[in-house]
């Protein structure tokens, strides 16, 4: 028996000199950073551009690319695990080796996005003695920081924010659907959404419309924000498998298939995340949602047309919408994501305008992008659509978001197509679709600097046009209103949301699922702010001393017989939604 005890005694301390201990599993979350980019930044001032993406990693590891996370030197350095918050010194420091799990690190890097890498979770048994003085996880699994909780589609609520000021993250979630999760991080929100919409998605869309008209351009970059480009560390891939010369003009998502060779004019999707400092991010040609290109057809699913066939097919489903009768899964179907986008609480006063490096101008109040690519103009009959990353966006203003904010609309969701029904409006006609005046819009969304981003009135209720269409907004579809605020609005005629931002930019990131969002939209209830006061009454509890926002989804409306201003219920909204939605697709079909 005692030597036993010994012999067990001496194997237990075989491990112990081995390095190597099982333990329980432990998870952590922060950010991947590869070794060599933190090696280059360890010692500089918090605003040296350090790395190949021009980003100091070691005060700022949330905007780390994709692409230069997976530069071939960088892999072979391997990586670390940086702490979500930074310390006293605004320094984020190593917390974890992931030396043991390169494997997996490398192949989660390559199935995210090329732009700001966001947060990952390590889930890990066993650790080794690593560098830097902290544990080397082995073989740790490596995942996006949310469950699949967050991606089950609940029905959720909402409480509309007449104003900038209304919005409070106790009070209302800061204006946003109560799915979105906003926390507090220093002085920056950082906002967490699904990314689907609460109404019909990708239904009753009619093809891609033909448009002679020219396509509005993004404010140019005078310099690289990090991509393909001469000043990459990168000979050829970037970190994708298309191939990208120095002097392309094109930016590459991961998992790009395209060729984006010198004198390119492809470009890639929403949030790509990188850019050449000679590319606006409005080329001649797209290989997204609405291209019939041939040089973008490599495959039934990756084009879109308006012919009937098309819809017809299960294996060419347009990325307008056709998603009635016997749809199987499309390349274009809006899948649940998790965006993270990080802005500043305080933006301040506007200064220079500042492109779009990306595409994201901002995110609505009920979790969807806004943004500022290219347009297709193919557009299901709520007036957004899908990208082949499944990413759900809006480009124009659309009209179910909009009804659901009580904002008045133009009669139909085709606002945007002639009277002869062939072609893209006449852009300077399209205000005509909508009423001269309406009630103040409320605010509608967050652009990436921090400005809110209201709908198309004005405080005045004054319908809002671009600047290039005799409205008073500046080139970045912004004003300061009467209370001396800045404040961006969504217009009805190019070039519709923001081009480019007054601010300064903030981060955003993603991590696709493959879960589809549902068909016909999450369920949103939407209160006015009035019926989420006689909510909060009723159940004794006041707004002012910041009442429980998320207990809002028990709340019956129907108890608030008549709501202010003769204001539609929530519930009414709602089914007038659906209803509007639904008979603007039966109609196509007549």
């Amino acid at each position: 028996m005692g030597f036993i005890r010994i012999s067990s005694f001496l194997s237990w301390l075989t491990i112990l000199n081995s390095g190597l201990v099982d333990a329980e599993k432990t998870t952590m979350s922060g950010y991947i950073v590869d070794k060599l980019c933190n090696s280059m930044c360890d010692g500089a001032p918090e605003d040296a551009q350090c790395t190949p993406d021009l980003v100091n990693t070691v005060y700022h590891p949330e905007d780390h690319s994709g692409w230069c996370l997976l530069l071939p030197p960088c892999i072979a350095s391997g990586y670390v695990l940086m702490s979500e918050e930074a310390g006293a010194d605004g320094k984020h420091t190593i917390i974890l080796d992931l030396a043991g799990s390169q494997d997996a690190v490398v192949s989660y890097l390559i199935a995210g996005t090329q732009g700001d890498f966001p947060r990952a979770t390590v889930e890990y048994e066993e650790t080794l003695q690593g560098e830097f003085g902290v544990l080397n996880a082995i073989n740790a699994t490596i995942r996006d920081t949310w469950d699949n909780s967050h991606y089950d589609g609940a029905n959720v609520h909402q409480v509309i924010c007449e104003d900038v000021s209304d919005a409070d993250i106790e009070s209302n979630n800061l204006c946003f659907r109560s799915d979105v999760v906003v926390s507090e991080l220093g002085d920056t929100y950082v906002i967490e959404s699904n990314g689907c919409p609460d109404h019909p998605n990708m239904q009753g869309g009619r093809g891609t419309v033909a448009n002679s008209q020219p396509d509005y351009l993004n404010v140019e970059s005078s310099g690289s924000s990090g991509g393909c480009d001469c000043g990459s560390t990168a000979a050829s891939d970037c970190g994708s498998t298309a191939t990208c010369d120095c002097g392309s003009t094109a930016t590459c998502d991961s998992g790009s298939t395209a060729t984006c060779d010198s004198g390119s004019n492809t470009t890639c999707d929403a949030g790509s995340g990188s850019v050449n400092s000679t590319t606006t991010r409005f080329l001649n040609e797209t290989c997204g949602c609405g291209s019939t290109a041939a040089s973008c057809c490599s495959s039934a699913t990756s084009c879109c047309s308006s012919a009937a066939s098309c819809c017809s097919s299960a294996a060419s489903c347009c990325c307008g919408g056709c998603k009635s009768g016997n749809h199987t899964k499309s390349v274009h179907d809006p899948m649940f994501q998790h965006y993270t986008m990080i802005i500043p609480q305080a933006p301040g006063t506007p200064g220079e305008a500042k492109p779009i490096t990306d595409d994201v101008v901002g995110i609505a109040t009920n979790g969807v992008l806004l943004d500022s690519h290219k347009q297709t103009w193919a557009y299901d009959a709520c007036n957004g659509h899908s990208d082949t990353k499944g990413q759900y966006h809006y480009h124009i203003p659309a009209l179910c978001f909009m009804e659901s904010l009580d904002i008045p609309f133009a009669d139909s969701n085709e606002w945007w197509v002639d009277d002869e029904q062939s072609q893209v409006r006449t852009y300077s006609d399209m205000a005509a679709q909508f009423a001269s005046t309406g009630p103040p819009s409320p605010v509608i969304g967050f652009a990436r600097d921090g400005f809110p981003i209201y709908g198309i009135y004005d405080e005045n209720g004054d319908l809002q046009r671009g600047a290039d269409y005799g409205g008073d907004l500046d080139e970045c579809n912004g004003k300061v209103g009467t209370d001396g605020t800045y404040k961006y609005h969504i217009t009805v005629d190019p070039p519709f949301t923001p081009p480019c931002l007054k601010g300064d930019v903030g981060t955003f990131a993603y991590h696709k699922t493959d879960i589809a969002c549902p068909a016909d939209g999450i369920s949103n209830k939407i209160l006015t702010a009035a019926e989420a006061d006689k909510c909060l009454e009723v159940t004794a509890t006041s707004r002012s001393t910041g009442g429980p926002f998320h207990s809002l989804g028990d709340c019956d409306v129907s108890r608030d017989a008549s709501p202010t201003d003769g204001a539609p219920s929530a519930v009414s909204r709602n089914v007038g939604l659906v209803a509007t939605a639904m008979a603007a697709i039966a109609a196509l079909f007549l």
